[in-house]
């Protein structure tokens, strides 16, 4: 998902199922891969990320049931089924993430 926080530049967030990739040095490797993939395949990621304008990605590895609770805990407000659930695609709510409690973050650095 896209983030824009105060005072840090743009960024891409990915959240991933720690049970997708239990092993942070394997996570850390896909993200890396990830961001390379996205430059071989989108040039504007590629200037961007060179240009110091997109900072870059980092990878949120989630509890293994926490998409299934956030969807159940959204459709019980919502007060409609779960096949009427849309994820949102862009999210400015900065402490969004939080919902889901993640194990951890994975950076390149």
């Amino acid at each position: 998902m896209p983030r824009r926080c105060d005072r840090q530049k743009p960024r891409y967030d990915f959240l991933v199922s720690i049970s997708d990739v239990p092993d942070a040095a394997n996570a850390k490797r896909f993200l890396i891969q990830l961001d390379q993939e996205l430059a071989d395949l989108n040039f504007l990621w590629r200037a961007r990320r060179k240009e110091g304008v997109v900072d870059a990605p980092r990878l949120h590895r989630l509890p293994e049931d926490a998409w299934c609770k956030y969807i159940r805990g959204e459709t019980n407000r919502l007060g409609t089924g779960d096949y009427q659930y849309k994820h949102p695609g862009l999210v400015r709510d900065e402490g969004w993430i939080g919902n889901f409690s993640p194990v951890d973050t994975i950076t390149m650095e």
